[in-house]
């Protein structure tokens, strides 16, 4: 495990403590980030499996992180109390560092925010991600806690970046991707992902006082009863809008190792089947949370195991039998043939066409006396 493999010395200098030099941070262990990720997300625990042990323990850290900043707003017991959890995680992210931690805004009565911030200050010290990610995160909670509603497609977006887009970028920096094509695809996963989550969602978010439907797809957001007809219509149009951002993420997919690949694959076919769930079920999809059964995310990973293993042993058979070069691939490509006239000269093989002639002139018998 990441944790217990960094020296005493690392622990000390990197330890946090309040105002009475009382530790408050310390590494969270591994049996509870695991045990806070398979309560919150099936989906997340079972495509999680598939990781390297890396990968998982990062994988954990991250989805703890976030599942605390989120019910931080989400569970508060007052707006006041959200905004007040909000801004504590801003003055830490904002202000404090790895080596130099700012013990002015520590708050010993708050051990669940003090959770989450030592799981991202070793996401951030072991895999390297910048810390912008965060910021952009909760500026998006911060979006929550405001009572954001979308008025275009594009502010929905944007919200869908800060809240699950970033998500993707934090994960990509822990399966050691950092290609800008491939971070660009993990954004467009995260996003489907979001926009799947408000599929299903819509009658708890409506229940929470919330709608992350655009107003330009319908603009009554005073409703006092929930309307089902209504909502099925929103959730085909956020779920048309997010198959094709699962178009997108899939062809990141190649971009990850082979271990990784699996585990986002499975996670990106499962949300995708849990919204054509809600929209096959009509209105009992709109009016009832769908979960996914142990046999069908079995057999979606089932699936997914099986092409890419069939892709992978594909393109490790390409390399071995794929045909040998008959020219040397260093050459430029020849476009036309006096460019090839060109080569074949620089390579002794065919004589220019002032040599020719010139033995043209040489073999020419001399008539003249």
């Amino acid at each position: 495990m990441i944790a217990d493999s960094r020296t005493q010395d690392s622990r000390t200098q990197h330890s946090i403590t309040d105002k009475n030099d009382q530790p408050l941070r310390r590494p969270p262990p591994t049996a509870l980030t695991r045990s806070i990720i398979r309560a919150g997300s099936k989906t997340f625990s079972f495509a999680s499996i598939f990781f390297d042990s890396e990968s998982r323990t990062g994988a954990h850290l991250l989805y703890t992180f976030c599942r605390i900043c989120d019910d931080a707003i989400d569970k508060a017991g007052s707006k006041a109390e959200a905004s007040a959890n909000l801004r504590y995680l801003f003055q830490h992210l904002q202000t404090s560092d790895l080596s130099q931690p700012n013990r002015e805004f520590l708050d010993s009565q708050r051990p669940n925010l003090n959770v989450a911030l030592e799981c991202w200050y070793e996401i951030e010290e072991h895999y390297f991600v910048p810390r912008t990610y965060a910021i952009e995160l909760l500026r998006g909670l911060e979006m929550d806690c405001e009572g954001f509603r979308p008025a275009t497609v594009q502010e929905l977006l944007l919200y869908c970046y800060r809240v699950a887009g970033v998500v993707g970028l934090m994960m990509a920096h822990v399966m050691g991707v950092r290609s800008k094509q491939a971070l660009e695809f993990a954004i467009d996963t995260g996003t489907a992902m979001q926009l799947t989550n408000s599929t299903r969602d819509l009658k708890e978010d409506f229940q929470m006082g919330r709608s992350y439907i655009p107003l330009a797809w319908d603009d009554s957001p005073n409703r006092t009863v929930f309307d089902e007809n209504r909502a099925m219509i929103n959730a085909r149009l956020l779920m048309q809008t997010a198959s094709v951002f699962f178009a997108s993420g899939r062809r990141g997919l190649p971009f990850l190792p082979f271990r990784a690949r699996l585990a986002v694959a499975i996670a990106q076919m499962t949300y995708h089947k849990i919204g054509t769930e809600v929209l096959r079920r009509g209105r009992a999809g709109v009016q009832r949370r769908v979960i996914l059964s142990m046999a069908q995310r079995f057999e979606l990973g089932f699936s997914e195991c099986v092409r890419w293993s069939a892709q992978a042993l594909f393109d490790k058979f390409w390399q071995l039998f794929k045909p040998v070069p008959l020219f040397d691939e260093s050459l430029p490509v020849l476009h036309s043939p006096d460019v090839i006239d060109q080569q074949l000269q620089k390579l002794g093989l065919k004589k220019s066409r002032s040599t020719r002639e010139n033995d043209r002139t040489e073999d020419t018998p001399n008539t003249s006396h």
